[in-house]
């Protein structure tokens, strides 16, 4: 029957489902909207033609207001992101990665993890009065028991895909201060060519990339995110004799987990996982980290029973 539908009906009675649908996914819709009469949208088209415009100017831009547990909070964070001014969302960025950096063993000061808004917000305007930008927000930490084992964060400044000329400026610093890791938190996808640069480099140095909306939100905050703890070499092979198993017969964890990002984790490490038990008050599971995905069948959310202490 749509044939039958002057233009004007056909796209007010399309954009009504639009609102309804947008509303039913969680984005935040105005009661004007969800009761557009046909006469409202009449006045708008007929001066939207009389512009010269057409279709394409009744944009809805909609922001995210719910998602399901127990990745909604992290995920609508990231959703809103794009509406957070690059001032806030540097600070935000921030404030994750230098918990990150904590919880990975660095020695963080207890002002860099306390930092506010008003603190951050007086550097950055510092920096941009000198002409600067976010590559100026360099992160220098070692590890709390090891001063000569360093670790750099890098924030370049691009605001479109990032090419291999950052990648060359990162590896020179790391080179410049003798330091083999690096952590580059960028806005917007490496380019095929920045990622060849950093496979090639990991031959003598280890560059981690993490996308700048991957750092809003610290995913360890969440309450349904059980405590991860990276187990050392000589902790791994106590477990591995206690129950007498080869690391492969562990429940797999894959390196590309979140969690597994979060605390560096690398191949072939054991990483022991805390969850909350209302018999016994803690449960205590292992996971293997892998570049395959989970094995035997098994997930991360069932690896519970299969070893406990």
């Amino acid at each position: 029957m749509s044939q039958f539908i002057d233009d004007l009906t056909k796209l007010w009675r399309v954009r009504k489902t639009v609102f309804k649908m947008l509303a039913d996914r969680g984005y935040h819709v105005t009661q004007k909207n969800l009761e557009e009469t046909k006469e409202q949208f009449s006045e708008q088209y007929k001066e939207v033609q009389e512009e010269g415009g057409g279709r394409e100017k009744f944009v809805a831009l909609a922001p995210g207001v719910l998602l399901p547990l127990p990745w909604g909070a992290a995920a609508r964070d990231v959703r809103m992101s794009q509406f957070i001014d690059d001032l806030t969302k540097l600070w935000r960025v921030r404030k994750t990665v230098f918990k990150m950096l904590a919880d990975r063993g660095y020695h963080v000061t207890q002002k860099n993890l306390e930092e506010t808004k008003e603190q951050f917000s007086e550097q950055y305007k510092e920096v941009q009065e000198e002409g600067g930008g976010r590559e100026k927000f360099i992160i220098l930490v070692h590890k709390a028991n090891f001063p000569d084992q360093q670790l750099i964060v890098f924030f370049p400044e691009e605001n479109k895909r990032v090419g291999v000329k950052p990648i060359r400026v990162l590896a020179e610093k790391m080179d410049e201060k003798g330091i083999k890791e690096a952590i580059l938190v960028v806005r917007q996808p490496l380019t095929p060519l920045a990622r060849t640069a950093v496979q090639e480099a990991m031959a003598k140095m280890r560059i981690e990339v993490f996308a700048e909306n991957e750092l809003i939100v610290n995913i360890t905050d969440h309450e349904l995110v059980p405590k991860h703890v990276v187990l050392s070499e000589e902790e791994k092979t106590q477990l591995l004799n206690r129950y007498k198993l080869k690391p492969t017969q562990l429940p797999r964890v894959q390196i590309t987990d979140p969690m597994a990002r979060y605390f560096g984790m690398m191949r072939d490490q054991v990483v022991k996982i805390i969850r909350p038990s209302e018999t016994a008050g803690r449960y205590v599971t292992y996971g293997y980290v892998s570049e395959r995905g989970p094995g035997a069948g098994r997930s991360r959310s069932d690896i519970g029973p299969l070893l406990t202490a």
